[in-house]
């Protein structure tokens, strides 16, 4: 069921919402045994979802290229 649930957040919302998704639910969870409200985590088992291969890199480092045309148009005071 954690990981139909995942799986469709990941379909609506990204990877990033989906593995945050997982991880909330596991809190609880584990809240929830701690207490008595519970057996177990049904969400301890499941692995998060990885970054695709290839997948372009989300805060890569700027060329020299980039960095001195951004330089460049900045205003000067």
């Amino acid at each position: 069921m954690i990981a139909r649930l995942r799986n469709k957040a990941v379909e609506q919302r990204g990877r990033r919402f989906a593995n945050y998704l997982k991880a909330v639910l596991s809190i609880i969870f584990s809240w929830g045994r701690e207490r008595g409200y519970m057996d177990n985590n049904p969400a301890s088992g499941i692995k998060d979802l990885r970054r695709r291969k290839g997948a372009p890199e989300a805060n890569r480092p700027w060329s020299d290229e980039e960095r001195e045309a951004v330089l460049e148009l900045r205003p000067h005071t």
